[in-house]
């Protein structure tokens, strides 16, 4: 298998630098976001994108250490890795561009989400709810029946 952050000049193999891999996996044309469009057009990442929809990048050789890809444009235009978690304006996780980020705390990240109603911790809609509406429902209307047939007294 080719090595990705390699490439072959002059018959040598060259390891290409991070920015280059990085810039080659982001398309500038992405949607304005709704809610905060004098921000400007997203960057998109289209390289691997995880569960969360956040890209990934390896920082370091071929099996060196992955940094979210909206972490890496902080590192790549600052020229320093992020301290803290870097949050989103746009709300859009697979977006690079480094003007719609800025760093924070956990706590300032999950204040975020509350304030812009991007999270319900409620019910089924939790992230680790286990039960969905239809569940629910099922598991009522067993209770019920049992009730009715005497279990459960």
């Amino acid at each position: 298998m080719a090595n990705k952050d390699a490439k072959h000049e002059n018959g040598k193999f060259v390891i290409v630098p991070l920015e280059e891999r990085f810039w080659k996996k982001v398309n500038k044309n992405g949607p304005i976001p709704s809610h905060v469009p004098e921000l400007g057009q997203c960057w998109l990442w289209t390289g691997y994108l995880d569960i969360d929809g956040y890209g990934r990048i390896v920082i370091a050789g071929a099996n060196g250490p992955e940094i979210r890809a909206h972490a890496c444009a902080l590192l790549i235009e600052n020229g320093v890795r992020p301290k803290l978690q870097v949050l989103h304006k746009c709300d859009n996780p697979s977006c690079v561009r480094y003007d719609h980020l800025f760093e924070g705390t956990q706590k300032q990240n999950i204040a975020d989400m509350l304030s812009k109603k991007r999270i319900d911790r409620k019910g089924v809609k939790g992230h680790n709810a286990k039960l969905n509406d239809e569940k629910i429902r099922t598991i009522r209307l067993m209770s019920k029946s049992m009730k009715e047939g005497g279990y459960g007294r």
